[in-house]
């Protein structure tokens, strides 16, 4: 009898999810996060999204996460807190792309916080 391949999709998606959950609370603590949009509108839906998504009211966090992409669709940080938030495997890889693809914006607001 063959042993059956194992499936670590499941396992490491939740390890994944588990260390953006981390880390997105240890900058929310420090009051650090770099916001990287120029859209005024976006930082406040962003502000709006950030304390329900913390305490994992979703429902109320990600219409606003993506009313935000709406104003900015490169604003990095909306994209990292979408990956915190998603459920499926191939939700979270596309959000996180898009962090790593914009997240140079930063360099362009350096004094926004």
């Amino acid at each position: 009898m063959r042993n059956k391949p194992r499936d670590f999709g499941k396992p490491l998606f939740t390890a994944v999810a588990l260390i953006l959950i981390f880390a997105g609370n240890q900058c929310a603590k420090t009051s650090e996060i770099p916001v990287t949009t120029s859209s005024k509108e976006a930082r406040t839906l962003f502000f709006e999204a950030r304390e329900p998504g913390e305490n994992l009211h979703l429902d109320r966090a990600i219409p606003l996460l993506s009313e935000d992409l709406e104003e900015d669709p490169e604003f990095a940080l909306a994209y990292l807190y979408l990956a915190r938030f998603a459920e499926e495997p191939r939700e979270l890889r596309k959000n996180l792309q898009c962090v790593k693809k914009y997240r140079s914006r930063r360099e362009r607001f350096p004094n926004r916080n």
